[in-house]
């Protein structure tokens, strides 16, 4: 126990040696801030300490051969898994712009492909929404500045439904059909930032899970009959910090919501029991492994890799995970975490879910917002940040800024892919709103 105790002390010595030489300076603080070692006990020049070099270079010198032919197998960043394929699409896809959809003299502020048609709405800051059929047509202006309840950024069609919603600044929630009834109601206290949907009866009911400004996580059930549509809350969680992203999938028989934070380093899984009106926590997924703080980086948004079903609902099923954007400056990390198929212990955190952790090419800083979008059938998401989109593998990391033509430097302000991912949104800062169909 004291010769291994003695050598991984030794360690740690070469190391920050090495890294004292070659100044690294922020980066030997941080190492001996983890070591829980002083600072001072690396720079000591009184202590003999071989230098890390020479050790390494006996060793070659020794096993030259064997050396040499470890280091052919060896790979710098993580192995990629033996049954993965490094599928991209959107790396070397052309992007055809469409005419029919341009830029406004208001801000584009919410974009979103809804149902199988892939229509799609497009929220602005002055109050108007346009809505397109599934061939980039426009059906629809309307303005919602008679609701009274400030701008709209959330809004489309429940599902694979006919009822159209949208979500209020002050946490207003409007729900209706075409010269059908209408639902006028208010989920949160202030702004809804999230929503999710969750088919219960095909065509009539539906869960309602959104988070707001309030820092509450919230269910609801939304009933539509032929004359009426009405809504009962089933449970609400106050969190204790801002919620970053939600996602809502079934697992069996039962509907669960991810929950990621602001100031907290862990997915939260809730199990919705709609019938009892309970959200009951289930389970933590750390996104780090530091045991001892809950908070190290924040998750700025998250999306679900695995099967989906006809709605677009996430199933998760064996090899289903949930792929994380962090918010570590200079370059986003993507954290990807396996999603467990059962817990032993309901309340447990669980901190050997990480399949990978992949620093990426997309640059940020600490005030970045970057949007995630999965590409269908593919390895591949789309991050919308301060510079533009974004094409990152999830296995390697490897990053493309896509081409599009837009004016460079703005930030997106929304982004969505359709579900074939053959349509991409986008909308800018500068009020450009560009679409464009993919050729793959």
């Amino acid at each position: 126990m004291a010769a291994g105790k003695s050598a991984d002390q030794y360690s740690r010595i070469l190391v920050a040696r090495y890294l004292r030489e070659h100044g690294f300076k922020d980066t030997l603080k941080a190492f001996s801030r983890e070591c829980s070692q002083s600072f001072q006990e690396f720079t000591d020049e009184q202590a003999y300490v071989e230098p890390l070099e020479k050790i390494v270079s006996e060793r070659i010198a020794f096993a030259g051969k064997e050396v040499a032919e470890q280091l052919k197998r060896l790979a710098v960043e993580d192995p990629v898994d033996a049954g993965y394929q490094d599928v991209v699409r959107f790396h070397n896809a052309r992007f055809r712009p469409v005419e029919s959809i341009v830029g406004k003299t208001s801000l584009a502020i919410g974009a979103h492909f809804c149902g199988i048609e892939d229509s799609l709405f497009l929220s602005y800051a002055d109050r108007m929404v346009d809505r397109y059929d599934g061939r980039w047509r426009l059906e629809d202006k309307l303005d919602v500045s008679q609701e009274k309840f400030g701008a709209v950024k959330l809004c489309g069609t429940i599902l694979d439904s006919q009822i159209y919603y949208f979500c209020g600044l002050d946490g207003s929630f409007v729900a209706y059909e075409d010269a059908g009834p209408k639902l006028h109601c208010r989920l949160h206290e202030r702004m809804v930032t999230h929503i999710q949907f969750f088919t219960l009866e095909s065509g009539k009911s539906w869960l309602i899970v959104s988070c707001g400004l309030d820092n509450c996580l919230r269910v609801h059930r939304l009933v539509a009959t032929r004359n009426s549509i009405w809504l009962e809350s089933i449970a609400s969680e106050k969190q204790l910090s801002a919620c970053t992203s939600l996602l809502v999938a079934s697992q069996s028989s039962e509907v669960l919501a991810f929950v990621t934070r602001a100031d907290h380093t862990h997915v939260l899984c809730y199990r919705i029991a709609y019938d009892d009106h309970k959200l009951v926590l289930s389970y933590r997924i750390a996104l780090n492994t530091a045991e001892f703080s809950t908070f190290s980086f924040n998750a700025r948004d998250m999306v679900f890799v695995g099967q989906k079903d006809k709605d677009g609902t996430p199933v998760v099923g064996e090899g289903c995970s949930l792929l994380v954007a962090t918010s570590h400056v200079p370059y986003m990390r993507l954290i990807q975490v396996e999603i467990p198929l059962q817990v032993k212990d309901p309340t447990s955190t669980l901190y050997s879910q990480i399949i990978r952790n992949v620093p990426t090419e997309v640059e940020q800083d600490t005030y970045s917002e970057p949007i995630l979008k999965l590409v269908p059938y593919s390895n591949e998401v789309l991050v919308g940040n301060s510079s533009g989109v974004y094409a990152t593998c999830i296995l390697t990391g490897r990053s493309r800024l896509l081409d599009l033509p837009v004016p460079r430097g703005s930030r997106v302000k929304c982004l969505d892919v359709s579900r074939d991912g053959r349509k991409l949104i986008v909308g800018l800062a500068d009020k450009t709103v560009a679409a464009f169909d993919v050729v793959i």
